[in-house]
């Protein structure tokens, strides 16, 4: 019964603690993704912070084919130092502009950083099969933003350790590259979305009529695993925490 009397006392305090926890301040509201092709997404949380993933080159001989609608970024996340994901300079507004490697390429940059109710931080992993020996490092965007927490793979390419799925964590949307030969591909993508279990997937990095001359495959590879796979035919969508699916949905945006 003394046991009892402990706990019982002792419970109001941890009441507040779990309260206090990161889950419970973080505010929770609807945010918007937008997806302009290839890894480039921008997210909206529900306080207005506008986070910008890996901008692509749109002129030179290393230009990515699709349009480039104007654009104004609060953060913009750059995974990786290809210029299909590091042209910053298109992004419109007073952006704060995070690397996910050091200048050089070689190194791992670790970012934490806040603005509102949208944290990101980085999860390390590579761009090929070799640890990076073929196509260097890659770093995974985790975007905590009213609360929801997405992570953005960009051009990750290898089947994630177990150290790297528990630095990864929860994760309730899924921005995954599908397309292959870069990166991983549709097969991977389906084996690694077995093993996080998000709600909500969404491909990114497939072969579309913007690249029809890159080569990389398109989303079906993917979409073979998931017979109920959703081609919404718009490139924005607006999610929060009470309208994730209960079980894992895969949505296809049509890029803008």
């Amino acid at each position: 019964m003394k046991g009892f009397h402990l706990r019982f006392e002792f419970f109001p305090i941890l009441l507040i603690l779990s309260l206090l926890s990161p889950r419970f301040l973080q505010a929770e509201g609807t945010i918007t993704i937008r997806w302009l092709g290839h890894s480039a997404f921008q997210i909206t949380s529900e306080d207005g912070v506008r986070v910008f993933t890996d901008p692509f080159a749109i002129e030179g001989r290393d230009a990515v084919g699709y349009a480039r609608p104007p654009v104004e970024a609060d953060l913009v996340t750059i995974s990786h130092e290809h210029r299909d994901h590091n042209q910053a300079g298109w992004i419109q507004g007073s952006s704060k502009i995070f690397r996910g490697l050091t200048s050089n390429g070689q190194d791992w940059q670790k970012i934490d950083h806040r603005l509102k109710d949208v944290r990101i931080t980085t999860v390390p992993v590579y761009h090929d099969k070799e640890q990076g020996r073929l196509r260097g490092k890659n770093n995974v965007f985790v975007i905590e933003a009213s609360g929801l927490r997405i992570a953005h793979f960009s051009d990750m390419g290898h089947i994630p350790d177990e150290a790297t799925y528990q630095a990864l964590g929860r994760v309730d949307i899924l921005l995954i590259p599908v397309g292959g030969f870069f990166s991983i591909d549709g097969d991977e993508a389906a084996e690694i979305v077995s093993r996080l279990k998000p709600p909500l997937v969404i491909p990114q990095h497939f072969k579309t009529e913007a690249i029809a001359d890159w080569p990389i495959s398109d989303e079906t590879e993917f979409l073979a695993h998931y017979k109920d796979a959703k081609r919404l035919g718009r490139s924005q969508v607006e999610v929060s925490p009470a309208s994730l699916p209960k079980e894992t949905e895969v949505w296809v945006l049509t890029y803008q």
